[in-house]
């Protein structure tokens, strides 16, 4: 039995220090015994006349964050890349009744697996039902794709054909009223109901109201409107052969895949391509203020930017910044203890890419956090010099990382249906690995600038009231960004999902 006076006090005594503590004291108990200069590195030397075995400790390199030495005059060559090792080209062909097909057979594990892609998602939901897309069964839902996918070992090659294949013209027929039910009442909690708002005002913040990308995936209003024959009706428009792509890879045999392939999809009706999503984008930069009632520790601020059109000519690019972004505004949380963490995100879209930088701050220093993540986009902005480090680590990364496919199956699935989303050729990776390595910063930092400019920039703050506005308004202040007018111009553009059944009527045009 534990005695007054004793360790129960001391427990006590430290949660109700814990409880008071502050970010400052917690910030300077950190600086005291984490200095620099109490560290050390290990470093694992590959010189094959270094003893075997044999550790040196060397004390971190003042002034790089990311504990190895980074040569910043890297930044200003391309990279030579190794000479590229010839991957098996995929076989490609057309079934009868217009489903594209795409087979690698070049597996090197007895492993296969299959993706079908379909070129309808979350923007080819009729007015009023968005969520039909959401709740095909499909693995994978985006604005303008969705996609099925499975693997199974290769001697039941033909399961993996009937479990991705078979969604053809029944996707959505598992869909049940007890599961819509659920699903509503999910999107009808308060907690929820409120960042389902503010997500719809970011969306038309950045697209402008009307655009088919700035509606929300599913609302507890749209669900309400739903039923398994509206569902079905919907799967059997979009999820039909002329809409999709069937990738087949791993370990397998050609002929029999086809044998497999003819016999569970040639009796599907062909169907129809849907149109791809061209709406003009009509958001503009702006302020976006989002409210909870119940009370939270944190802030969620969010800066967001539209920007190109597919994979497009400047991809390679993204796929640095979107590295470099990452690598940079992590020192937020590294340097500042500001945030708890930062994700920095691109989607391309068919109809204007989406940039989402978002980063979780506590309530007391949403003004601060706000000032902070606004400067350093600002810093990099005006001085290259700022992320040179960043760059270099970056486009390795990237060429790491995301565009030298292993031969596994699975990679190579992902990579066929990526190209299969956006209609792109086989070569496609090939240029896009010669773009990242030819990437230095000059044209770089040019490319920011356009990328990341202020006047299509969109903040947002989502928490309670108080330090929402404190958020906001640090993030007005001239000397981070120039506000634009708050509300986006509204914009409706026509329809091109013509209305099912039920459907309520379009929205007037002023």
């Amino acid at each position: 039995m534990i005695q007054s006076g004793t360790a129960t006090d001391t427990l006590v005594a430290r949660i109700s220090e814990l409880a008071a503590a502050t970010p400052a004291q917690v910030h300077a108990l950190g600086v005291a015994w984490f200095e620099e200069a109490r560290m050390r590195v290990l470093v694992v030397d590959p010189s094959p006349t270094a003893p075997l075995m044999a550790n040196r400790t060397a004390a971190p390199v003042s002034g790089h964050a990311y504990g190895v030495h980074v040569d910043g005059a890297l930044a200003d060559r391309p990279l030579v890349l190794p000479p590229a090792v010839a991957m098996p080209p995929a076989e490609r062909y057309v079934t009868p009744n217009g489903m594209t097909v795409v087979l690698w057979p070049h597996g090197s594990t007895p492993i296969v697996h299959g993706r079908l892609v379909v070129d309808s998602g979350h923007a080819h939901d009729p007015m009023g039902r968005e969520g039909l897309a959401a709740l095909s069964g499909a693995s994978t839902v985006l604005d303008d794709s969705m996609e099925f996918d499975g693997r199974e070992l290769a001697t039941q090659v033909d399961v993996l054909v009937q479990s991705v294949a078979g969604n053809l013209g029944t996707a959505g027929l598992e869909l049940d009223d007890t599961e819509l039910a659920r699903t509503r009442k999910q999107l009808e909690r308060p907690g929820v109901a409120e960042a389902v708002t503010y997500e719809q005002d970011l969306l038309i913040a950045l697209y402008g109201a009307g655009h088919p990308y700035a509606r929300l995936s599913m609302t507890a209003a749209s669900t309400s409107r739903i039923t398994r024959d509206v569902a079905v009706a919907w799967s059997r428009k979009h999820v039909v052969p002329a809409n999709s792509t069937l990738v087949i890879s791993g370990q397998f045999d050609p002929a029999l895949v086809k044998k497999h392939i003819t016999y569970r999809t040639d009796q599907e009706a062909r169907g129809s391509d849907s149109p791809d999503i061209q709406t003009p984008v009509q958001g503009r930069a702006g302020f976006v203020r989002g409210m909870v009632a119940k009370a939270t520790p944190s802030v969620e601020l969010h800066i967001g930017f539209v920007r190109g059109r597919g994979i497009d000519e400047h991809h390679a690019m993204r796929l640095v910044l979107e590295r470099v972004l990452a690598l940079h505004l992590a020192r937020l949380r590294t340097d500042q203890a500001l945030t708890y963490g930062v994700q920095v995100a691109y989607e391309p879209k068919l109809a204007g890419g989406e940039w989402s930088i978002t980063a979780s701050v506590d309530a007391t220093r949403a003004a601060e956090g706000a000032s902070s993540l606004l400067a350093a986009l600002t810093t990099m902005r005006t001085d290259p010099e700022s992320y040179r480090e960043e760059l270099v680590l970056a486009r390795q990364q990237v060429l790491e990382s995301y565009l030298f496919v292993g031969s596994d199956s699975g990679s190579m699935a992902d990579r066929l249906a990526e190209l299969a989303r956006f209609d792109l050729d086989a070569a496609a990776a090939d240029r896009l690995t010669g773009a990242v390595a030819a990437v230095t910063l000059t044209p770089f930092h040019a490319f920011l600038q356009r990328e990341l400019a202020a006047d299509g920039q969109v903040f947002g703050a989502f928490g309670n009231a108080a330090p929402v506005d404190a958020a906001l308004a640090a993030a007005r202040s001239p000397t981070i960004v120039t506000p634009p007018s708050d509300d986006p111009a509204p914009v409706t553009p026509p329809s091109d999902t013509p209305a099912l059944p039920g459907d309520p009527p379009a929205p007037a045009t002023p």
